[in-house]
């Protein structure tokens, strides 16, 4: 069957055209989420940023252990100062902290003593760890920056082919003087 030189130029042309304008899409659709998750994570970085200077700081200096260091516990007034700080500054503090909040509210106002039955260091540690993470998420505490993983993986191939050509070596090493030995 013969074609007619045009109708292929055309094919061929509009097959271009579709690959270069799917091309030309997905690339812009990349571009458009790469842009939404800079821009989410920018936002979650000034939030944190937020959390941490208006509710988490103040939160962990009133909470702070004294002496004697061998044992947490929060006192009648140091519970009080938490309470109202917590409840003046409630938006910033994460689901998981206020229902604990909660939970510690109600052992002020029904049974003080079940504060220290374990509530007080949940509390204490829930704050701490959401804490660091919010530092983490500023990028406070990582000195050196994370490696890519691509280049990560290239470390992990070049490892394990170094210690295959261990392996191989000594095994040449071995076939070598068993060769010798037999000679002898």
């Amino acid at each position: 069957m013969d074609l007619n030189p045009n109708i292929v130029t055309a094919i061929a042309a509009l097959g271009g055209s579709i690959i270069g304008g799917t091309l030309s899409l997905l690339g812009a659709k990349l571009s458009a989420a790469m842009q939404y998750r800079q821009k989410r994570e920018e936002v979650l970085r000034e939030a944190a940023n937020d959390r941490i200077k208006v509710l988490y700081e103040p939160l962990l200096r009133i909470m702070s252990p004294g002496p004697p260091y061998d044992e947490f516990y929060l006192e009648r007034e140091t519970c009080s100062r938490i309470i109202d700080l917590v409840k003046k500054h409630e938006r910033y503090a994460s689901t998981d902290l206020l229902h604990l909040f909660w939970k510690f509210c109600h052992a002020y106002y029904e049974d003080f003593d079940d504060i220290g039955k374990g509530i007080d260091v949940s509390f204490y540690k829930l704050v701490n760890e959401e804490y660091d993470a919010l530092k983490d998420l500023l990028g406070y505490g990582q000195i050196l920056k994370k490696q890519s993983k691509p280049l990560l993986l290239l470390k992990g191939i070049k490892s394990y082919m170094a210690s295959k050509m261990g392996e191989l070596k000594s095994k040449l090493f071995l076939v070598k003087r068993r060769l010798r030995r037999k000679r002898k």
